[in-house]
């Protein structure tokens, strides 16, 4: 009898993989660069930010617009301070701003209502259809109207 392969959890997926593990691991530290940084600013600033590049000593912060990265520019200081207590070391930050690309608008979900002409092909479809889930289905739709 073969042995079962055990199931392995996203994480372990993840941790296993090389190029995953990395990319896990970065996202990670931006994380917690994040964390650090939304503390020295407004609520409404920081979920806006992004960490574009944290690989070198100079920290890149990103905003969508220039309002949030004025923000951000004036509070530099404060933020590399907080980051050095919390042992990151930065010897700059600089701030970009990135304008995120919107999603197409949300499509409004219309419901088709029916015509008084469909009715009666409805309740003839109905009275041909035998017992089952979709003859119910039709009733239920004939109730309705």
């Amino acid at each position: 009898m073969p042995s079962r392969s055990p199931i392995r959890t996203l994480s372990r997926v993840v941790a296993d993989e090389p190029a995953l593990a990395g990319w896990e691991r970065r996202r990670a530290r931006d994380a917690a660069i994040l964390a650090v940084v939304a503390r020295g600013v407004p609520r409404a600033v920081a979920g806006e930010l992004a960490v574009a590049d944290a690989a070198s000593d100079v920290l890149v912060l990103a905003g969508p617009s220039g309002a949030v990265a004025a923000v951000l520019r004036q509070r530099v200081p404060d933020l590399q301070a907080r980051l050095l207590r919390e042992g990151w070391k930065f010897t700059a930050i600089r701030v970009v701003v990135q304008p995120r690309t919107h999603a197409a608008p949300p499509r409004k979900n219309v419901t088709n209502q029916l015509d008084r002409s469909a009715i009666p092909v409805l309740a003839e479809l109905r009275d041909r259809l035998p017992e089952g889930p979709l003859r119910a289905s039709v009733e239920r739709l004939l109730r309705r109207r």
